[in-house]
């Protein structure tokens, strides 16, 4: 999907701002309405962008920014951004590498000498494209006990950091998402620089484009002029859920939705880095060339035929969603602070109004109804690197149960996502025993069937203690009460399954344990797999 940049673009040549307009479409305008006919004036809402070739084609809002002041989300808000945020960082990383000041391949640990010794091998490179095998600091704060509206800092990420005493994997041997990494990118930027993401940002990226209500936000308590707050469900109404972070680059920008429209523009325009736009947008690879299906703050792909390029983010009560189709030299923009919206699937539909006659047709679903056939793949899988899904049939037809996504079948043995049948593809053995799961231009990862069962009596009594981690401060409890239940530090009390010899699984958590056993044959060591960290390793204190 490579593209040459114009540089001759009206965004480039004219003024950074978008100062032209397409005619409105009434016709489009309607049919964007309607899609966002569930934000009305009482509910959170969303945002929503359209630009092509620099000109502004969409901006309006819909739903609440403030629901105490009654205050309306407006194309103007400020909207938190989350990890729509690591394109915008990247951008940072990847100036300093066209100004000389820093190679891709340099090692992070000679910026960040605090990172300890284990990371040796990680490069600038595989942190941008999450190929580093770094642990996910938020995982890590969620095991640890932290709670959810914790105001992680940047002391608070190296902290975590150092206590670990291994990466997930060897560099650019995986891909894990990782947020550590762009955390780190940030505090890269800050050392090379000499200036703080925000700073630098505003220099170099920012004012040149016109973006002059756009910020990383270092600290959270500081105001944020027409900020739209954060909402998720309670009940039968909403309560207040904000960003708590003072670290930024995997998150923590604050924007608008002309802002951003400018942000994407210059994907066209190449005002500001066109070179790095180049870098951001081409698919990584492992070592064994295989392609991951993410560049640089940025992901790749396609939509209906379409090249497109996203990312999306969610954090707290905001969902947000960044598609680029570089063909066809359009943005949108998605930004909510509505925690039950759906950014990529808004985005989607609103990409279907603008490209409409441009894109191919949208993949049918099997008029079959596939109760028998799905009967058989209902079951537990489990990859390589300890994550799992477990499939069930609702109504008679084949789903997910953590979270709960219906599939639909495509043909015999192949299932997508109903509200998007031309992503993500399940794809099962014809023998049932797995699947790999994948989207296009992506890496496949392979799923094994694997059985579940409590685990009573002697069996379970071998896992029964407390274990403690040198990497992880809150200890864990294992307990018998009619099957295994684990208690991690004052998290609640989750239900542990067994999914194979010495191998339980908290599929409430995502969490598996893996038992070593001594000479003697106790079960004295776990290895504990938490999905963005790999490979933890406790050792038991009691029994």
């Amino acid at each position: 999907m490579k593209k040459s940049l114009s540089f001759a673009s009206i965004a480039a040549i004219a003024t950074p701002a978008m100062v032209l307009a397409a005619a409105p479409d009434a016709a489009r305008e309607a049919r964007v309405d309607a899609v966002f006919a569930a934000y009305g004036p009482s509910v959170p809402g969303c945002a929503v962008g359209v630009e092509q070739d620099g000109r502004t084609l969409f901006a309006r809002g819909y739903g609440v920014a403030d629901l105490e002041a009654k205050r309306p989300l407006t194309p103007a808000s400020s909207v938190y951004m989350a990890s729509v945020s690591k394109q915008v960082a990247a951008m940072a990383v990847l100036l300093l590498v066209e100004d000389g000041k820093l190679r891709l391949d340099d090692r992070a640990r000679s910026i960040i000498p605090e990172l300890p010794a284990y990371a040796d091998q990680v490069t600038v490179r595989q942190l941008l494209t999450h190929n580093s095998g770094l642990r996910d600091f938020f995982t890590l704060g969620g095991i640890s006990g932290y709670a959810d509206d914790r105001p992680y800092s940047e002391k608070d990420v190296l902290d975590l950091l150092g206590r670990q005493q291994g990466l997930d994997f060897e560099p650019d041997t995986d891909h894990l998402y990782s947020n550590s990494g762009y955390v780190a990118l940030s505090l890269i930027v800050q050392r090379v620089s000499g200036q703080r993401l925000d700073d630098f940002a505003r220099a170099r990226i920012f004012n040149p484009l016109g973006m002059t209500k756009t910020r990383f936000q270092h600290d959270h308590t500081q105001p944020v002029p027409d900020k739209a707050n954060g909402y998720v469900k309670a009940g039968e109404g909403w309560k207040l859920s904000n960003s708590y972070l003072d670290v930024v680059g995997d998150g923590g920008l604050y924007s608008t939705t002309g802002d951003m429209l400018r942000w994407i523009a210059n994907m066209d325009g190449g005002k500001v880095g066109a070179p790095s736009v180049a870098l951001m947008r081409e698919s990584a690879r492992l070592k064994d060339g295989t392609p991951t299906g993410y560049g640089m703050g940025l992901a790749p792909g396609s939509y209906r035929g379409l090249p497109l390029v996203q990312h999306g983010g969610g954090l707290a009560g905001y969902r947000t969603m960044t598609y680029w189709f570089p063909t066809e030299k359009l943005g949108i923009v998605i930004s909510c602070n509505n925690g039950e919206a759906s950014s990529g699937a808004l985005a989607s539909k609103v990409a279907d109004i603008y490209l409409d006659g441009k894109l191919k047709p949208q993949t049918v679903l099997s008029d079959v109804a596939p109760d028998e056939a799905a009967r058989p793949l209902a079951g537990v899988y489990r990859d390589k690197g300890g994550m799992y899904f477990e499939l069930a049939l609702n109504d008679g037809k084949l789903a997910t149960v953590r979270p709960p996504w219906s599939l639909a079948q495509l043909s015999p043995g192949v299932f997508a996502l109903p509200t998007d049948p031309d992503g993500v593809r399940f794809r099962f053995d014809a023998d049932g025993k797995g699947f790999s799961l994948a989207s296009e231009g992506g890496r496949a990862r392979r799923f094994e069937r694997v059985e579940k069962q409590a685990t009573t009596g002697a069996e379970a009594a071998a896992y029964v203690g407390s274990y403690q981690s040198p990497e992880v401060p809150a200890p864990i409890t294992i307990r018998q009460d009619g099957g295994l239940k684990l208690k991690i530090g004052e998290l609640p009390e989750l239900p542990l399954f067994q999914t194979a010899p010495d191998r339980l699984w908290a599929p409430d958590a995502g969490l598996e344990l893996l038992f070593i056993r001594d000479a003697a044959g106790t079960a004295d060591k776990l290895l504990l797999n938490a999905g963005r960290a790999r490979g933890l390793k406790y050792a038991r204190t009691g029994s």
